[in-house]
């Protein structure tokens, strides 16, 4: 699929014009031309500008009509900021030559008046940008005319703006779009790709809002010829927009190829509650889109709209992946998601069988089977050579790292003395084991936890994941969380303590909070409790109580381990009166609140618990009349 385009980030077509007698110009400090732009002037068609990445290029900006230039950035990526400045109202560099290749160059900082400057705005038919950066920018790539716009190994990082109309990159209608190996993230409001190509091939990238408010992270408002396989996508929970990918929503081209879509073995994880979806499609496509060996984890419908040809997908309601948290969604041994693949067969021509893989931060690698192939965007053991610049692509990481997040949200960050943590791995342990007793076992299946060389009690091992729980006498700060399988030393991560660092036990099917009314009925929609009722919900992480209990042990009906800290609840933004926020009697290391529901509307509302001034991520509950 990708053997027809040279993948080393050292070839280029520069260095193909440079072989038929093309010049060399270099730009930095000490050379003949201070910075790009004037280096960029002076060439002709086929010349190669040589940047050296220890020069200061702010405000360098500049706009040109030179076709096939090559401009790349040399020991090093060369760094170019806006400073304020902008070519023609437009971006950066505003190519109007056909056919230029760009690599190794950081854009940043471009704004103008209509809020869409681009670090690159393409007048010109056919661009490879290659190894670049772009970031805070209002349109990282903007433009294309026509011809093949290449885009590989590259990241693009919260561009856009909040009117939504920018993106992190924007590709107009050119004949072909080829983004593969790519990292796009955290845009401002627009979506992480955007494009109006006919053919679009989105191949083995990235595509993670995270912290960003992004929208859509696959736009292809136009439709075309298009093949999305092999990509990592995760919408997170703060983007404006329920859809992960949408086809043809804007009117279909009305030349060119026919629009057909092919979704093939991508990992898709929506992290957003609510009206989510991850495919929307046009309701009157010709040809149905075929979407095959993917996975789906987290809320909201399939597809909605239109219709699609699913063929052996899977739903993930629980993580079998590496590090959930961390978006990376490498299957563990105990994935459902491992030989379950079947083969795709090809599409308008083309295979559709992945041949590679992402691989963080923005680099490639081969993917390979010794059986039958895997759901998602990976294997879980099969991979040949890297690809991509060698100065970032030459290791695969390993799938034997851990990752430690709080029980309750399977987040990361900071937890708190006392918590239930899940720690994530690859191979943990050869069997699966739960407590059998209280006080909770320090050992399980021959596998053990320690902090700072401490162990701890142990509700569950599998070789993918261990529940356990922190020392309550724990001081804040960092620590080190290590792995010690049958006496041996294993994978290690660090770990911060503050304290208090609440969060929201919840439903593995709904991601509601796990609630329970007046009359210890479970609440949900078709029980809701009504303003004035008391409601329980089920908390970890509330740091120090009144009555501590020794970790591994049950908490006592009498005395009761209050929250020593201060704390708050709020129902759907109102003051809830708190009964009771401390120590669930008779469980270990789980916390409960009860608190009255204040009058707010009937229906779904957000709880969110505050200790020592940490917000927990909001829960609903069902609220009546």
């Amino acid at each position: 699929m990708i053997r027809s385009v040279v993948i080393c980030a050292g070839i280029s077509l520069g260095l193909a014009a440079g072989l038929a007698g093309a010049k060399v110009l270099k730009a930095g400090p000490g050379e003949r031309y201070a910075a790009p732009c004037a280096a960029i002037a002076a060439a002709g068609p086929g010349d190669v500008i040589e940047v050296d990445a220890g020069g200061s290029y702010d405000g360098d900006v500049c706009a040109w009509n030179t076709p096939r230039l090559t401009i790349r950035g040399v020991e090093g990526r060369a760094k170019i900021d806006a400073a304020g400045k902008n070519a023609q109202g437009k971006g950066i560099w505003v190519i109007n030559g056909d056919d230029t290749v760009v690599e190794n160059i950081e854009f940043s900082g471009a704004r103008v008046a209509d809020n869409n400057g681009a670090g690159i705005r393409l007048g010109g038919s056919g661009l490879t940008v290659r190894n670049c950066y772009f970031h805070d920018n209002q349109e990282g790539i903007l433009g294309g005319t026509g011809g093949t716009v290449l885009i590989e190994y590259s990241e693009f990082a919260r561009n856009g703006h909040p009117d939504g109309r920018a993106h992190n990159l924007y590709i107009g209608a050119v004949q072909r779009l080829i983004f593969r190996f790519n990292y796009s993230h955290d845009s401002i409001t627009g979506h992480l790709l955007k494009s109006r190509a006919h053919e679009n091939q989105i191949l083995y990238n990235r595509l993670s809002s995270e912290d960003g408010d992004g929208s859509y992270e696959i736009d292809l408002p136009n439709g075309g010829l298009s093949y999305v396989i092999g990509n990592v996508v995760q919408q997170g929970a703060a983007s404006v927009n329920g859809g992960i990918i949408s086809f043809g929503l804007e009117g279909l081209h009305k030349t060119g190829p026919n629009s057909l879509l092919y979704v093939v073995n991508n990992t898709l994880v929506n992290e957003r509650t609510g009206d989510a979806l991850f495919l929307a499609f046009r309701k009157d496509l010709p040809v149905l889109p075929l979407v095959i060996n993917n996975v789906f984890a987290g809320e909201g419908d399939l597809v909605r709209a239109g219709r699609a040809e699913l063929i052996n997908n899977v739903r993930l309601e629980s993580p079998g992946f590496v590090d959930l948290a961390g978006i990376d969604y490498r299957p563990l041994a105990s994935s459902p998601v491992i030989g379950q693949a079947i083969d795709p067969g090809s599409g308008s021509g083309q295979q559709l069988t992945p041949d590679h893989a992402y691989v963080h931060p923005a680099c490639g690698v081969e993917r390979k089977r010794a059986g039958e192939l895997d759901l998602g965007a990976y294997e879980y053991d099969g991979y040949g050579k890297m690809t991509g610049p060698s100065d970032r692509c030459s290791e695969l990481p390993s799938s034997e790292a851990i990752a430690v997040a709080d029980a309750a949200v399977f987040t990361r960050g900071p937890t708190a003395p006392g918590a239930i943590i899940s720690v994530f791995g690859g191979n943990l342990t050869d069997s699966t084991a739960w407590a059998q007793t209280i006080p909770l076992p320090s050992q399980a299946a021959g596998f053990s936890l320690e902090l700072d060389g401490r162990p701890l009690p142990l509700f569950y091992v599998s070789p993918g994941q261990a529940n356990a729980q922190l020392p309550i006498d724990i001081l804040p700060g960092f620590h080190t969380l290590s792995v010690i399988v049958e006496g041996r030393p294993g994978p290690a991560a660090a770990m911060e303590i503050i304290p208090a660092a609440p969060q929201i036990f919840r439903t593995p099917d709904t991601g509601a909070a796990i609630a329970q009314n007046q009359d210890w009925s479970l609440n949900d929609a078709r029980n809701p409790a009504n303003p004035g009722e008391y409601v329980t919900i089920y908390v970890n992480g509330i740091g120090g109580v009144t009555n501590p209990v020794p970790e591994g042990a049950a908490a006592a009906n009498s005395p009761l381990s209050r929250s020593a800290l201060s704390h708050s609840i709020t129902v759907g933004g109102a003051t809830a009166e708190a009964a009771y926020l401390g120590l669930a009697p008779d469980f270990v290391a789980v916390a409960q609140a009860t608190f009255a529901v204040p009058p707010v509307t009937a229906g779904s509302q957000e709880v969110v618990v505050t200790v020592d001034g940490v917000n927990s991520l909001p829960a609903a509950i069902s609220v009546g009349n």
